[in-house]
């Protein structure tokens, strides 16, 4: 993992090299509180933590990922999961459980996590993630494993919140025809929705965006112009 490290387990496990505290004013002492299943038990330098896990590993730890439940034990509990869904669900080696499980994760951030930078797209305006998926295995039933690495999850209705029947994997250019702030255009004689021109323009969507927005240009013209010859 890039924000942690399993190091070797001292004979003491009270004896940790010693690293003193920063002194600035915002600095926040971590020693003693839980998250999850890592316990803090020393300050081990350059914003990491030296935490003890359930299961007896020791690990290094970033404050914030801590905070905002990134790391939740040293690694055990993902490798539990995994194995839990590979034998309930028959996935076998077909799926990165990784991949899936960061974007459960992070959904779960969105919406609760006040410090996310995309909350108030999401939890800060309602948006809730139901009872049933707060378990991860019960999640990845119900959607299914991530198609590619190009697709994420959508929300059919942007109203609603993250629950069975709402959400679906989809790529970029599918989420963007699902957008609030979706719009129509006419093109090429048919009225369709921008993303839609974009894709047989093969257009960036943010360039054509960008060009009728913040330029004012005609749509057929967005649409037409190459993205190279583009220096406004």
């Amino acid at each position: 993992m890039q924000s942690q490290d399993i190091i070797p387990l001292p004979e003491n496990q009270h004896e940790f090299p010693y690293f003193p505290k920063p002194t600035i004013w915002n600095f926040q002492d971590l020693t003693g509180q839980r998250f999850m299943r890592l316990e803090v038990k020393a300050y081990a330098g350059g914003g990491r933590w030296f935490c003890i896990c359930n299961c007896g590993h020791i690990v290094k730890a970033r404050a914030g990922d801590l905070k905002r439940g990134d790391t939740k034990s040293c690694g055990c509990l993902k490798k539990e999961i995994s194995a839990r869904i590979r034998t309930t669900h028959g996935y076998g080696s077909r799926i990165n459980i990784k991949s899936e499980y960061g974007i459960w994760n992070q959904m779960h951030q969105r919406c609760k996590n006040p410090k996310h930078r995309y909350y108030s797209n999401y939890g800060g305006r309602g948006i809730r993630v139901c009872e049933r998926w707060q378990k991860f295995e019960n999640f990845l039933a119900d959607i299914g494993p991530r198609p590619s690495l190009n697709h994420s999850l959508d929300r059919i209705d942007g109203n609603k919140g993250y629950e069975p029947g709402n959400v679906k994997w989809a790529t970029k250019t599918e989420q963007a025809r699902n957008q609030r702030n979706n719009r129509i255009a006419e093109y090429q004689g048919k009225t369709m929705t921008l993303a839609e021109a974009c894709e047989i323009a093969k257009k960036p969507y943010s360039t054509v965006k960008a060009r009728i927005d913040r330029h004012e240009w005609p749509i057929e013209k967005a649409l037409s112009v190459p993205v190279k010859s583009n220096r406004q």
